[in-house]
């Protein structure tokens, strides 16, 4: 999901940004 990590949105989906 590198498209809603530039987005900010991967920090709510997926703990893995974390």
């Amino acid at each position: 999901m590198e498209e809603a990590r530039e987005k900010g949105v991967d920090l709510e989906f997926s703990p893995d940004v974390k």
